[in-house]
């Protein structure tokens, strides 16, 4: 009897978790506990999340090179899942710069990255 593989997860998503608020003000406690949330919520629409730490950097206009400690939380996903909770995937992302005082959060959808405004903003858009 041949052993039969599962359905490939082929769909990923990544959420890049800031560390800082208002563009360079360290705030531990804040991204510790979005990267729990965007672990919680991924983990929920998906079945299982994972996150990363890395280092991630911008220049701004005001501040220069703005360097920060990043959570990257992931997961995998069908194709019919990650259709079905795409719109939930971006109010996430959204919620997140709200909540972190960010203009944008970064998405990645199977390799392409979005940057996603804070909800104010994005309804001003």
């Amino acid at each position: 009897m041949a052993i039969q593989l599962p359905p490939a997860l082929t769909e990923v998503v990544k959420i890049y978790v800031p560390s800082t608020s208002n563009v360079n003000q360290a705030n531990p406690e804040a991204a510790a506990k979005f990267t729990d949330k965007v672990l919680t919520a991924l983990a929920g629409m998906f079945g299982g999340a994972t996150a990363q730490p890395a280092v991630g950097a911008w220049v701004s206009p005001v501040h220069g090179l703005v360097k920060e400690n990043i959570n990257i939380v992931y997961a995998y996903a069908t194709p019919a899942d990650m259709e079905a909770n795409r719109a939930a995937v971006i109010a996430l992302a959204s919620n997140l710069a709200s909540e972190m005082s960010q203009e944008a959060v970064s998405l990645e959808l199977n390799g392409a990255l979005y940057f996603i405004q804070a909800e104010a903003e994005a309804a001003a858009a």
